[in-house]
Parts: structure tokens; sequence; C-alpha cells
């Protein structure tokens, strides 16, 4: 049961998991939580800025490839919620 908690699972989702040997992705250390919220916020901003450019609605093209930044952004965020690369 406390593994559940630590998963944010409901338990009977963790036992059917376990009982038919599906992946159960890794418990998330708290402090790697906080970093992925973080990080979603900072890549909403990053959304925001990039639809914007592509709008037009900016003066001047970026210095930095937004697409790549973007992409950078979701690979960290994978790797702290203990997902794959």
């Amino acid at each position: 049961m406390e593994l559940a908690a630590q998963l944010h699972l409901p338990l009977r989702t963790y036992v059917r998991r376990a009982a038919l040997g599906a992946r159960i992705p890794p418990p998330v250390p708290e402090v790697n939580a906080a970093l992925a919220r973080e990080l979603s916020r900072v890549g909403g901003n990053l959304n925001q800025f990039l639809h914007a450019v592509h709008a037009g609605k900016t003066p001047e093209p970026p210095a930095v490839d937004l697409l790549q930044l973007q992409l950078l952004l979701a690979q960290v965020r994978r790797q702290l919620r203990g997902e794959a690369p």
C-alpha cells in the first residue's frame, strides 16, 4: 500500500499491474517531483513564446533554437520522472 502511494497510483491499479507483470515505474523522489513541476512551468512559458515567434508577434527572431530547447526540456523532464530517455 505504501509503494502504491509513493507511485501516486490507486492500490487496485498497483495490484493489477503487479499481478499482470506490467512495468511499474520507480517512485519519483519528492525533490524530482518538485523539479518536474518547475520544468513544466518553464516549458509552458517556452511554448507560449514559441507560438508567439511562429505567429510573428516578436520583434526579432530569438538567438537560440527554441525547438531544440523545447526537446531538451522534455528530455530532462522525462529523466527526472524516471522514464526512459
